[in-house]
């Protein structure tokens, strides 16, 4: 009896080729589920970045409903009462943070009071105020799908911590002078000036008001990969006049650092807005030419294939880096009378 159990308990064992072969199945099986786990995932992640989109499109309107109006893209700031640029400028995150249920962390601040405080990396006596402010850590700000650091410290200007954001305000096309905020060229919702729902005469279901961008911190290699192009900017001189040859595809060679997306406080365009001059996620560097503030920002994504567009109406969307380029700069300006819709 004894010598039938031992035989039963050999034969009953897997062989080393069994084994062999059971490790490969699990492996294939491995393989042919990780992808759709991953996709999954993205999907889910997708599904969040719609909603922060949707966030910020209902804000401004809350926002718009208060204040009679949407806020100034500042840029470098201008008095609302004077029309005079001031050396400073709040992005509009900043002022529609109590209309997502975040005013409480902006309490303090004299929005009005341009001369008072800037939005600048170093923290200097004026603006002390800002400086913890400038490492908010609302995940509203960020695309989940982002794969860039949330915070990081500043090489310059006394090492200040900020933290980026990943959704951008619309300024317009960006085509010829039309995103030119000096001279309040641009065609978008955004502008140096005070803009309401009444000048979307296109209708707000057709106007943009807000999308996505990949971020970058100014410590970025110097030499970016390609697809790492926009996150970068070709950082010119001059005025309006000469401004840089708009082939942006051309300027791959003489692409400088940038803080694209941060810190999120700051009303400089590069920072927290975008134009429609190239199509979603272009693999091509943005423009910042300095003096007339010039910009060619655009719209990009860790999502493949897609971006995700805030419309006026509240509603959020899926938009394809296919889509055609005309469309896509249609649905940036505010009465631009065209027919297409994204």
């Amino acid at each position: 009896m004894k010598s039938k159990n031992i035989k039963r308990n050999k034969d009953s064992g897997f062989t080393l080729v069994e084994l062999l072969v059971v490790i490969a199945i699990i492996g294939i099986l491995i393989g042919l589920l990780l992808p759709a786990v991953q996709a999954a995932r993205e999907a889910a992640r997708r599904m969040q970045c719609l909603n922060n989109v949707k966030q910020w499109g209902l804000a401004l309107q809350n926002y718009a409903d208060v204040q009679n109006g949407l806020p100034q893209f500042t840029s470098w700031g201008r008095s609302f009462e004077s029309g005079a640029v001031l050396n400073t400028g709040f992005s509009i995150h900043a002022r529609i943070l109590p209309y997502i249920e975040q005013g409480a962390f902006m309490q303090g601040i004299d929005f009005g009071d341009y001369d008072k405080y800037r939005v600048y990396w170093s923290k200097t006596s004026i603006n002390s105020v800002l400086h913890e402010k400038c490492s908010f850590p609302c995940p509203t700000l960020w695309c989940p799908s982002e794969d860039q650091p949330r915070t990081a410290l500043q090489p310059r200007n006394d090492g200040l911590y900020a933290n980026n954001v990943n959704y951008m305000f619309c300024t317009g096309t960006g085509v010829g002078e039309k995103n030119c905020l000096d001279r309040l060229d641009n065609d978008g919702t955004f502008r140096f000036v005070q803009t309401s729902y009444a000048t979307m005469t296109d209708g707000t279901s057709n106007t943009m008001v807000v999308s996505e961008a990949r971020t970058q911190f100014e410590s970025a290699p110097t030499n970016p990969r390609e697809r790492d192009m926009d996150r970068m900017s070709v950082l010119g001189e001059g005025t309006v006049g000469n401004y840089v040859d708009p082939d942006l595809s051309s300027m791959a060679g003489s692409v400088s650092l940038t803080h694209r997306g941060s810190p999120w406080i700051t009303g400089r365009h590069y920072a927290t807005g975008y134009s429609a001059y190239s199509r979603p996620n272009a693999k091509v560097p943005g423009i910042w030419l300095r003096g007339s503030e010039l910009i060619f920002e655009g719209a990009s994504s860790n999502h493949p294939g897609v971006v995700v567009v805030g419309m006026g109406d509240g509603s959020a969307r899926n938009v394809s880096e296919q889509i055609e380029l005309t469309i896509w700069r249609a649905a940036a300006t505010t009465s631009g009378a065209e027919t297409q819709t994204l």
